[in-house]
């Protein structure tokens, strides 16, 4: 195999990619994006136009006359051995929970709705009260109309009359609501009343049995409901789409979730390099999260954290406060709301003014911080930072609202930002958005993943040093010396530098360049879970920001007073911004 012509489809652009086999090695040779239109009701419009535009940058015959994609490559000009598809652009399934407790089999359930493309359109908990169950969820699917109901309750082998009695509402609502469709039903409880449930539902609805999400009273099993939701998405949204059964004849390929080829990109590189990994994927209508740890943990599919098309759905969630607090600028709240509020008419706009700009980014930290807290919702909370624990060997970055960041280094900026990762953490930036095609790639030949992940697919924007801990400016947070391999051009092979509390530096340290760091933290300030993991020496490699000492402090404290807010948020950008200070064996930051 030579070549691989992969396609993802968005909820706003359409981005086709070229992977080759170049001198023995696979690699991204070039890539093409179009916005998202469906000229006479077919998406295939959009995927030709995208092809079309790779056409024109390497000289070469990739579609056929009637305008598919030519498959096998024929030659070195024409034609490709494979082509693949992913896909985000649907809508999310509508989905409304039923359940006995809302705060104990309701949370979870909300959670695995939280795993794919799908939205909580409404929720029933049997323990709320009047009015009565059945009115309560008769209102909700008439107002709702969901794609699907998913049930949950009881722990398997538990008490069978609450779960049997949510069964019988559910097919009281069923029969009252009058639908002109009826959803699919997924049971997820107790896994021993299945022919009950099934009995009293059966013949109302299509019905589906996946694991319990809660099968003991600690245990939490998300992932069968995960993989269900999953199917109806792909069933109920994807392949209705207009021109969707024509684009799968294109390919004897599965077309993919974009947030399935995400998570399982993020799981090999974990894995195969035995590395803590968090992915995030920012989007106009969803921000994924994703990661690889040493226990299982569910991605984050967060359809109502877009920076586009779902942008209502995060203000709803996040208080325009929250937005405020990342911009410089002394804007009324009701204009931060409304320009927000924008972005879901105008999902592909791009800002014209520094207050844009800044809005955009506020929009993108918040997005990222509701996907990551989702995620490590399911991680222990780490008692010094008050979220899930964050400790992070790598952090991949992907998606418009990170990959078309004005600066490598705004883009940095918004990850410590957002996720807040503390130790040592090299950061990569995806400026392709080429994460959520690569697992894809893999299942028709795993190389190509492996080489094009290494070559060319990804922008190593450099590592972070971040301990944990606060300490005043004038306080000394960590002290490190930097031994070069090789030594940098007209510079030293050792620079030592001391940097304080409540600021952000970077030392030089450029691709090609690797650098053996002995890091010594000051009193207040830890590089581990205790006080005494003080100290550490590490060897990292080279980046386009070189190293980031950020010595702010977990969880990031900004300051109530708007003046010194707006001071610190400058002082923050122009670091990360800045050309590098001159590398001379006394450098201290300023």
């Amino acid at each position: 195999m030579q070549s691989i012509l992969a396609v993802t489809i968005g909820s706003v652009h359409t981005t086709a990619y070229l992977i080759e086999r170049q001198a023995g090695h696979f690699r991204l040779t070039a890539t093409a994006r179009t916005p998202l239109y469906t000229p006479a009701g077919d998406i295939t419009a959009t995927v030709a136009e995208a092809i079309r535009q790779i056409e024109k940058q390497q000289a070469r015959i990739l579609l056929a006359p009637a305008g598919w994609p030519l498959v096998p490559q024929t030659s070195p000009q024409q034609g490709v051995d494979a082509f693949v598809v992913t896909i985000s652009a649907g809508p999310p399934l509508r989905t409304v929970l039923v359940g006995l407790t809302e705060e104990v089999t309701l949370t979870r359930a909300r959670r695995a709705v939280q795993t794919t493309y799908a939205a909580v359109a409404g929720v029933s908990a049997l323990d709320a009260g009047p009015p009565s169950p059945v009115d309560t969820l008769v209102k909700i699917l008439r107002q709702s109309e969901p794609d699907a109901v998913l049930m949950v309750g009881g722990i398997d082998g538990g008490a069978a009359e609450p779960v049997l009695r949510a069964a019988k509402t559910t097919a009281a609502a069923l029969q009252a609501a009058g639908l002109s469709t009826r959803p699919h039903i997924l049971y997820a409880g107790n896994k021993t009343l299945r022919p009950q449930v099934a009995e009293i539902l059966g013949a109302l609805a299509p019905l589906t049995a996946a694991d319990n999400v809660r099968p003991a009273p600690n245990v939490e099993n998300l992932t069968p409901v995960h993989l269900e939701l999953e199917k109806l998405y792909l069933q109920q949204k994807i392949l209705h789409l207009p021109g969707l059964k024509k684009l799968s004849g294109w390919t004897k390929y599965p077309i993919m979730p974009v947030s399935k080829s995400f998570e399982k990109t993020i799981h090999y590189i974990g894995q195969q390099n035995q590395l803590r990994v968090l992915g995030v994927d920012v989007g106009a209508g969803a921000t994924i999260a994703a990661a690889y740890t040493d226990r299982p943990l569910t991605p984050a599919v967060c359809t109502d954290a877009g920076i586009g098309y779902s942008a209502a759905a995060l203000l709803r969630q996040v208080p325009v406060s929250r937005f405020l607090r990342w911009i410089p600028y002394d804007l009324p709240p009701e204009v931060v709301y409304n320009r927000l509020q924008n972005k879901v008419l105008h999902p592909a706009s791009i800002p014209d003014s520094l207050p844009e700009l800044a809005l955009e980014y506020a929009l993108v930290r918040e997005a990222v911080r509701l996907a990551v807290d989702r995620l490590r919702a399911g991680l222990p909370r780490h008692p010094a930072t008050g979220r899930g624990e964050g400790r992070w060997n790598l952090v991949i970055a992907a998606g418009r609202g990170l990959s078309a960041a004005a600066h490598p280094g705004d883009a940095a900026l918004l990850l410590l930002d957002a996720v807040e990762p503390w130790g040592v953490t090299s950061l990569m930036l995806d400026p392709h958005a080429a994460t959520g095609i690569l697992a894809a790639v893999a299942a028709v030949q795993p190389l190509a993943a492996v080489e094009a992940a290494a070559r060319g697919v990804f922008l190593n924007l450099g590592t972070v040093i971040a301990p944990l801990g606060y300490g005043p400016g004038e306080t000394s947070a960590l002290k490190m010396v930097v031994q070069y391999d090789p030594p940098l051009p007209d510079g030293p092979e050792t620079v030592t530098v001391d940097i304080p509390g409540g600021t952000i530096e970077r030392i030089p340290l450029p691709a090609g360049h690797r650098a053996k760091l002995d890091i010594t933290t000051g009193r207040r300030f830890s590089l581990g879970l205790s006080r005494l993991e003080r100290g550490a020496i590490v060897e990292v490699e080279g980046g386009v920001l070189g190293i980031i000492v950020d010595t702010r402090g977990r969880p990031l404290r900004l300051p109530a007073d708007p003046g010194r807010r707006f001071e610190l948020l400058e002082s923050w950008s122009q670091k990360v911004r800045m050309t590098y200070a001159v590398a001379n064996p006394n450098y201290q930051p300023g």
